[in-house]
């Protein structure tokens, strides 16, 4: 087995080939890989980054944009400065420190965001099976999903739609005020707000339109043969006693 170094200057990009075994690519101008399977390290590229990776560890930091391409990866994803386009099958993936656009699709895949540092919009999401966990959400989104757990953060209120059939919604409500649009087909919708109940209506739907904390953005939210569960602000969830 052999291993090469190759060091470059700053200004150049770098385009690989298929390539299979350790990889690490740092401190160039932008990178292209066409195909890479097994543990990676892409770090400190001035410009964009274009990588299809396919098994083993992967380690992304300090970018200016990424497109991805992931297939059973184990990837975390840090410091991106613009948008990221990313496209996953049977990965495990985190993010954090996106400063967006963020455009996503997947099969089969968990992943876990921050959206702390997303200040760009959109978010959008297409997916199936798998998990969505999201942290901080302060921008627009819109998110389409078929049997993935979702589970949302919300920062701030946004004009944010989810859609999802055959798994649960949950999401923890914005601090401010927003309005909540919400409409579960053969599903309930639960609170812990007061504010939010659910009204009877002649079909199988639970629906909620109601101005929470004196209104603001839109918070639509659709299932299908599933459950909404909104609830309190972060702030305000009460204490795993438990733990104490």
């Amino acid at each position: 087995e052999a291993s090469f170094k190759i060091d470059v200057p700053r200004r150049l990009l770098v385009r690989l080939e298929p390539h299979t075994g350790r990889l690490v690519i740092a401190d160039v101008a932008g990178a292209e890989v066409m195909g890479q399977r097994g543990e990676t390290r892409v770090s400190k590229i001035a410009g964009h980054v274009a990588l299809g990776h396919s098994g083993g560890r992967l380690e992304i930091e300090n970018v200016a944009s990424l497109k991805l391409t992931g297939r059973n990866s184990n990837a975390q994803v840090r410091g991106v400065a613009g948008s990221v386009t990313l496209d996953a099958t049977g990965a495990d993936m985190q993010l954090q420190g996106i400063g967006g656009p963020l455009e996503i699709e997947q099969r089969n895949s968990d992943l876990v965001i921050d959206a702390e540092k997303m200040l760009k919009p959109p978010f959008r999401y297409t997916g199936t099976g798998g998990e969505l966990r999201v942290t901080n959400l302060r921008t627009e989104g819109r998110i389409d999903a078929r049997n993935v757990d979702l589970d949302f953060t919300l920062a701030a209120a946004a004009p944010i739609t989810i859609y999802s059939t055959g798994e649960d919604i949950r999401v923890v409500a914005p601090p401010g005020g927003y309005t909540l649009d919400a409409v579960a087909t053969d599903g309930q919708i639960t609170s812990e707000d007061s504010a939010i109940t659910a009204t009877p209506s002649d079909g199988p739907e639970a629906r909620v339109t109601a101005k929470i904390r004196g209104g603001g953005p839109a918070l639509t939210l659709r299932a299908t043969r599933a459950r909404i569960d909104v609830r309190k602000p972060a702030g305000n969830q009460p204490k795993d006693v438990s733990k104490q």
